[in-house]
């Protein structure tokens, strides 16, 4: 799942040299046995204990672990069924609370169940219902970044939105408000946000109809608790078009933030980033600002990602906001190939779908510091080549882990139970250093990076899957 990072990069340029690092210690957790259709995810840091939930087809399972991943309760809560399903989860200072929405005849309701730090169950309460209409999805759920707020949402895939605000401290709902949108909800969806004081921010792109290049063309609908009224923005750009990009808030500058890449001749091929800024006070004015990619990037690329003055399969994965307006953003090389076995096939296939083998490479990742008007600060590229095959590309890709004075980029250098863990420390300037942080060999590890939980600034958990087992890991600097 792709999520948008909010780092704060400090404005001092460090100096060359990263601070000596002692070796790591890694605590790892009793197994714990889960199925294929088993979901997990890891709360977090609840009081003193780190809470892991799975959600199974009729029940979820908590686990509630010392800082020293020890086990301490175990509670198994019969709170979805069939008629229900988990729609998301936060966690409070003290406790945490867990979504679920449940039919019940011609309604939908919205339940709240409160935990404490041990897992066990404190109350549980129904915080909305809705009409069960044809047509419509299940909520979705997003909180803003200090979790004071939570925005739940669905609609019917063509033109219309439910959406309500609920004030997560306060426990009531902000806001509700039916939305219609003239474009395609299915395939102009790109990001909806919103605020610790209530504010939400939802980013459609008009898409392009059949052969038609008619360039960028984005809406912007922009809502405030004590309004009655959407604010609506467009941001259009002829000539260029969106090969990816991503959407965040920047709240001490109080503007919304798109970042991404753009492609002016061939759809095969991002040729550069561009940002794009709004202001949430005075929306009217919106900033876009384009940059294509320098030859010194391109000659630092490989060789065969390359293509003319372009470079191919790159995805915008993260996005982190500097103190002073600026943006850094990260890009990754990632490769998809399927192929289609020709024989043991004796019946017609009735459908297109995915059959055979799915080949999935991440390689390098790609890094670009801007100031705050759009100008490039500083690029790098990191290299890594991670291969795997039939797994969703699960246990590749990357974590970024934040301190005071650096990031650190963890991955694993190869996909399987016996490889190794590696490191790049990111300055604020730009400069970088390869470190290397465990070995998993003869350990039956798997690590899933992309699922980490940050616990501070030297400590993170990383879930290990293999054979139809989780554990936590934990790995302290």
């Amino acid at each position: 799942m792709k999520h948008i990072l909010k780092f704060l990069l400090p404005l001092l340029i460090l100096s060359l040299d990263f601070p000596h690092l002692t070796a790591q210690r890694v605590t790892v957790s009793e197994e714990v046995s889960i199925r294929s259709d088993d979901r997990f995810r890891i709360v977090g840091q609840v009081g003193d204990h780190i809470v892991l939930l799975i959600a199974k087809h009729n029940r979820i399972e908590l686990r509630s672990f010392d800082r020293d991943l020890r086990l301490v309760q175990r509670e198994e809560k019969s709170i979805i069924d069939r008629h229900s399903r988990v729609v998301g989860h936060t966690k409070l200072d003290n406790s945490f609370l867990v979504f679920t929405q449940m039919r019940e005849g011609d309604d939908q309701y919205i339940i709240e169940w409160e935990f404490d730090e041990r897992a066990r169950m404190i109350d549980s309460s129904k915080i909305a219902v809705a009409s069960n209409i044809p047509g419509f999805s299940g909520f979705r759920f997003t909180t803003s970044e200090n979790s004071t707020k939570a925005l739940f949402f669905r609609s019917d895939n063509a033109h219309r939105l439910q959406i309500f605000c609920y004030d997560l401290k306060n426990r009531e709902i902000s806001w509700d408000r039916n939305i219609e949108v003239e474009g395609d909800i299915r395939s102009g969806f790109r990001s909806i946000l919103v605020t610790d004081d209530g504010k939400m921010v939802l980013a459609m792109e008009r898409t392009e109809r059949r052969f038609r290049r008619d360039g960028m063309h984005f809406e912007f609908f922009l809502f405030e608790r004590d309004s009655d009224r959407f604010n609506f923005q467009k941001v259009s750009m002829p000539d260029l078009h969106a090969f990816s990009q991503d959407f965040t808030l920047d709240l001490r500058n109080n503007q919304l933030v798109g970042a991404g890449l753009y492609y002016e001749n061939s759809s095969s091929r991002a040729e550069g980033h561009f940002l794009m800024k709004i202001d949430l006070d005075n929306p009217n004015e919106p900033e876009f600002l384009k940059n294509p990619f320098s030859r010194e990037l391109l000659n630092n690329i490989s060789d065969q990602n390359v293509n003319r003055d372009g470079i191919a399969d790159v995805e915008v994965t993260d996005v982190m906001l500097r103190n002073d307006g600026g943006v850094v953003i990260f890009t990754e090389v990632q490769k998809v190939y399927e192929r289609r076995p020709t024989y043991g096939q004796r019946t017609f296939q009735r459908s297109m779908g995915r059959v055979g083998w799915v080949d999935y490479y991440l390689e390098d990742v790609i890094i670009t510091s801007f100031n705050p008007d759009g100008s490039e600060l500083w690029t790098n590229v990191l290299y890594k080549r991670q291969y795997s095959q039939d797994d969703d590309a699960a246990f590749s890709g990357f974590f970024i882990m934040e301190s005071p004075s650096f990031v650190r980029l963890i991955f694993n250098d190869e996909i399987g139970s016996n490889s190794t863990v590696s490191e790049y420390l990111v300055g604020a300037d730009g400069m970088t250093e390869r470190k290397s942080v465990l070995n998993t060999e003869y350990q039956n590890l798997r690590l899933r990076f992309r699922e980490a939980y940050q616990l501070n600034s030297s400590a993170v958990i990383v879930p290990s899957e293999s054979q139809s087992n989780l554990n936590l890991v934990l790995v302290q600097y």
